[in-house]
């Protein structure tokens, strides 16, 4: 591993701090000078490194799903230690879409009359059945989309090959 120069280190320190929105311009680098002995200016020019630095990571897009996380997190807490309510729902809800761990609000039931049409009275059954619990899932969920809301009344038109369906519309299948 390389040897790390003073600069190279406090550059890196700089942006370990911006990642965690830790950072404060105009609070920070003051900071900053007067813990390493440092002017002011040579300090914001270590920052303005860093800062590129960490620009060029929000084109990661794991680097910038981390950043929204931690920012979030940091609202969460704040919003819990002031006892802000609202604030605490906002954020929490935000941060589990963000994070991947909320529940779906909305589904979306799609059919194909189609493949329908090959298929026998009980496979047709089956697929009615598993859409009914689909869409009552969907429901307990929050919501249904429209598939066609240009509908006055949306409704699942099926029409069923009577070649398939041995016995029906007077046809025997022998």
């Amino acid at each position: 591993m390389a040897h790390r120069t003073t600069t190279e280190k406090r550059i890196e320190h700089i942006a370990e701090m911006m990642r965690r929105l830790e950072w404060r311009t105009g609070r920070t680098g003051r900071e900053m000078a007067r813990k390493w002995g440092l002017s002011l200016s040579r300090v914001e020019h270590l920052s303005a490194e860093a800062s590129r630095r960490v620009r060029a990571e929000i084109a990661d897009p794991a680097a910038v799903h981390q950043t929204v996380c931690t920012a979030l997190d940091r609202v969460l807490r704040d919003a819990l230690a002031d006892g802000d309510r609202r604030n605490v729902i906002r954020a929490g809800m935000t941060l589990a879409r963000v994070a991947g761990a909320m529940v779906p609000e909305r589904m979306r039931v799609l059919a194909e009359p189609a493949p329908l049409q090959a298929m026998t009275l009980a496979e047709v059954e089956i697929r009615v059945k598993n859409a009914a619990e689909a869409i009552e899932a969907a429901k307990r969920a929050g919501g249904l989309d429209v598939v066609d809301p240009g509908l006055a009344e949306p409704k699942i038109g099926l029409r069923v090959n009577p070649d398939a369906h041995p016995g029906r519309n007077g046809k025997s299948h022998s």
